[in-house]
């Protein structure tokens, strides 16, 4: 009897961990894409083909820098596997928090420029928020000062999400979330 409750528990818990994914969206905002074009994040990058967000949560300007290494490396490896869709398309979205509004365009250049032109200026938008912490969590994401990759479903919601550097484990998981 125990071993059945045990399973039974184990079992509720697994569900109530994955249910917390489960229709978790962002909070919808409005900011500007690297061209300067305004876009409503997330709506605006959704549609009917597979999304993916590079979120950069640095918590400085060097981890920053480094994270936008990370999500380049991931830019290389996804734009080359032949097992992710072609019509795959990535956004790499700066995430920075409390910066007081007179500085937003300077950084929103830096950030294009940190970019090397490696990724197209519409499919770069940084987000200035007040909480990067809730912001993250209230997607149904755990919250670290990592790079991150989210896969949108098509009506916004998130799907699933990695953390750090393209590894193999971290690869799989993108080519079987996006297959799915």
């Amino acid at each position: 009897m125990s071993s059945r409750y045990t399973v039974f528990t184990l079992l509720f818990t697994l569900l109530l961990t994955l249910s917390h994914l489960t229709g978790a969206s962002f909070e919808s905002m409005e900011t500007k894409d690297a061209t300067g074009e305004k876009i409503e994040f997330p709506g605006d990058l959704t549609g009917s083909t597979p999304i993916i967000l590079a979120l950069i949560l640095g918590d400085s300007r060097e981890s920053g820098e480094a994270q936008i290494e990370t999500m380049l490396a991931w830019q290389d490896s996804l734009s080359s596997d032949s097992a992710i869709p072609a019509a795959t398309r990535i956004y790499h979205m700066p995430i920075i928090e409390g910066l007081p509004f007179f500085l937003k365009g300077i950084v929103r250049d830096g950030m294009r420029e940190s970019y090397r032109g490696a990724v197209s200026d519409s499919n770069i938008a940084v987000l200035f928020l007040k909480d990067m912490k809730a912001f993250i969590e209230d997607a149904g994401i755990p919250f670290s000062y990592e790079p991150t990759l989210v896969i949108l479903e098509s009506n916004g919601n998130v799907r699933t999400y990695v953390k750090g550097a393209p590894d193999e484990r971290n690869l799989s998981k993108i080519r079987e979330a996006l297959s799915s």
